[in-house]
C-alpha cells in the first residue's frame, strides 16, 4: 500500500505508509498524500532543436535559464493573494475569482487539488494538453509542471495548494492507501467524477474555504489541518472505489515502478546520513548502474541528483528557522564540517546559506 499523500510515495512489501519523500518529486502520497511528484514525477525533458535556438538568437543554455525565470514556484506563488486564500504560506486555496490570476503562468514543484464544478479550465501538464469539465478532479504530483492556458466565463472550481509541512503534519499516523495511487496520478492525473464522488470532495473543499476565510476563528489553524485530512480521506476512499471498477488503468505496479518507489522511501529514510548512491542501490540488491539507468528514465535525473535535491530541501527548511545555527543544520544533514555544508549549498541554490538567510528576512 501506498501513502496517497506522499512527498514519499512508496509500495513497500510491508505496506507500510511512506512520508513524503522528496517535496520535488512527491508528496507522499496519502491516500491521501505528497506523488506528482513519482512516483514523485518524473519530469518531463523538453527537447529543443538546434535549429530553434538559433532562430531566436539565444543558446540552449540561456533559453533554460529563461524558462526557469518564467517558472513559478510554491512560495513565489503565496504572496499573489490575499490573506483570506492562504494560512502563513503553509496552503492556498483559491476559487474561481482567483484561479483568473494563474493564467499564463507556468509552475513546479507545486502539490495541487483541482476540483471543477461547473465550466471547463485547459491546462498543459508537462508536454499534455487536458481540458477540465464539471467534475473533474486534478491530482498533480511534485515534480510536474503546470501551466494554465484558459478557461471558460462560467468557470466555477476550487484549486487547493499545501506545502508539505502542512500536509505532513495534517495526515500524519493515516493507514495507507491503494497500492497503484502513485503510478496512476503519473499516467491519469485528471479524473472524471461521478455526481456522488464530486459531491463529497465539494463539501470538504467548502469546509476548507469556510475555515480559511474566518481570519478571526481561535482555532482556524487547527479546522484547517483537520478539514485537509478528512479532504484527502475522502480522496483515498473514492481512489479505492475506483480501483475495483476503472478499467481505464491496469492497477499493477511493475517492477521498475517498485524499485523507484522503494528508492524514493530509502532516500527520505536515510539522506540524511547516507549521501552515496552507492549505498541505496545495495539496500536496492541492484547494482548503483542500474538504479541509476531506472531513475534517469522516471525521473530524467541521476540518483545523486535526486540525493542533493532532497538534501537542499531539508536544509532550506531548517534554514527558513533561523533559531538553527548552520553549524547545526550541517552537523545534522552530515556533512564533514560547515564549510563543505556551504560549499554544497552554493553550488546547488546559487547563494551560500548566510545569504539565503539574508534575502529571506528581506522578503518578509
Amino acid at each position: 500500500m501506498a501513502s496517497i499523500w506522499s512527498n514519499s510515495p512508496s509500495i513497500c512489501p510491508n505496506g507500510t505508509v511512506l512520508e513524503f519523500i522528496s517535496k520535488r518529486y512527491v508528496y507522499l502520497a496519502h491516500p491521501f498524500v505528497h506523488i506528482r511528484q513519482g512516483l514523485y514525477t518524473f519530469a518531463c525533458v523538453m527537447l529543443v532543436s538546434a535549429g530553434f535556438f538559433l532562430s531566436e538568437g539565444r543558446t540552449g543554455k540561456e533559453y533554460l535559464l529563461n524558462e526557469q525565470m518564467m517558472m513559478m514556484t510554491q512560495k513565489e506563488l503565496f504572496p499573489l493573494f490575499p490573506s483570506t486564500c492562504s494560512l502563513d504560506g503553509c496552503v492556498l486555496l483559491l476559487t474561481s475569482r482567483e484561479l483568473v490570476r494563474l493564467i499564463g503562468r507556468k509552475m513546479a514543484d507545486i502539490r495541487l487539488f483541482l476540483l471543477v464544478r461547473t465550466g471547463s479550465l485547459c491546462l498543459r501538464i508537462d508536454d499534455e494538453f487536458h481540458e477540465m469539465r464539471a467534475n473533474a478532479f486534478l491530482d498533480l504530483l511534485e515534480g510536474v509542471q503546470v501551466e494554465f492556458l484558459d478557461f471558460s466565463t462560467d468557470l466555477q472550481a476550487w484549486c487547493l495548494i499545501p506545502n508539505y509541512t502542512f500536509a505532513k503534519e495534517s495526515l500524519k499516523n493515516l493507514r495507507p492507501g491503494p497500492d497503484h495511487y502513485l503510478v496512476d496520478r503519473l499516467h491519469f492525473p485528471v479524473l472524471q467524477l461521478n455526481d456522488e464522488q464530486y459531491g463529497r470532495l465539494a463539501r470538504q473543499m467548502e469546509l476548507f474555504e469556510s475555515a480559511l476565510t474566518s481570519l478571526g476563528h481561535a482555532y482556524r489553524r487547527e479546522l484547517l489541518l483537520v478539514y485537509f485530512k478528512s479532504f484527502m480521506l475522502e480522496v483515498g476512499q473514492i481512489m479505492l472505489e475506483r480501483s475495483r471498477t476503472d478499467n481505464q488503468l491496469p492497477p499493477v505496479v511493475c517492477k521498475r515502478d517498485r524499485v523507484m518507489m522503494d528508492f524514493m522511501k530509502l532516500v527520505w529514510q536515510h539522506v540524511s546520513v547516507e549521501h552515496q548512491t552507492d549505498f541505496y542501490a545495495e539496500k536496492l540488491c541492484i547494482s548503483a548502474k542500474h538504479l541509476s539507468r531506472l531513475v534517469k528514465e522516471v525521473l530524467g535525473k541521476t540518483p545523486h541528483e535526486v540525493i542533493c535535491d532532497e538534501l537542499i530541501k531539508r536544509a532550506t527548511e531548517r534554514l527558513d528557522d533561523e533559531s538553527i545555527p548552520v553549524s547545526q543544520i550541517a552537523e545534522e544533514l552530515h556533512f564533514s564540517d560547515q564549510a563543505a555544508f556551504c560549499k554544497f549549498f552554493k553550488k546547488h541554490h546559487a547563494v551560500s546559506p548566510m545569504e539565503y538567510r539574508r534575502r529571506l528576512k528581506a522578503s518578509d
